[in-house]
C-alpha cells in the first residue's frame, strides 16, 4: 500500500495518451505487414534481390520509427522519475520540518 502511494499516478495518467498513441502506431505497422512471403522463391534472381532490397529498406524504416518511439518513451520516463525524486525530497523536507516543529513545540512546554 505504501509503495502504491509513492507512485506518481498523476504523471503516469498524463503520459498515458502518448504511450497509447505510440502503441497504436506500432500495432498498425505490425498489423499492416503482409503475411505472405515477401520474396518469391520461384522468381528469377534479380527479382529476388530487388524484393530483398525493398524488404530491407522497409525493415530499416520501421526500426528507425520504433527507435524514435522508444526514445520518446525513455524521455517521458526520465521526466516522471525526476518529478518523483522532487516529490520524494519535498516529502522528506516536509517531514523534517514537521519533526522540527514538534520538537520546538515540546521544548516550549
Amino acid at each position: 500500500m505504501v509503495a502504491a502511494a509513492a507512485v506518481p499516478w498523476k504523471e503516469i495518467y498524463k503520459a498515458l495518451p502518448v504511450v497509447v498513441t505510440a502503441a497504436e502506431k506500432i500495432w498498425e505497422k505490425l498489423a499492416s505487414k503482409p503475411t505472405e512471403p515477401a520474396v518469391d522463391s520461384s522468381a528469377d534472381l534479380r527479382a529476388q534481390v530487388g524484393a530483398l532490397r525493398t524488404l530491407l529498406q522497409e525493415q530499416q524504416a520501421a526500426q528507425a520509427e520504433q527507435a524514435k518511439v522508444v526514445a520518446q518513451l525513455a524521455e517521458q520516463l526520465q521526466a516522471i522519475a525526476r518529478r518523483s525524486a522532487r516529490a520524494y525530497w519535498l516529502g522528506v523536507a516536509g517531514l523534517g520540518l514537521g519533526c522540527l516543529a514538534l520538537v520546538i513545540t515540546l521544548t516550549r512546554f
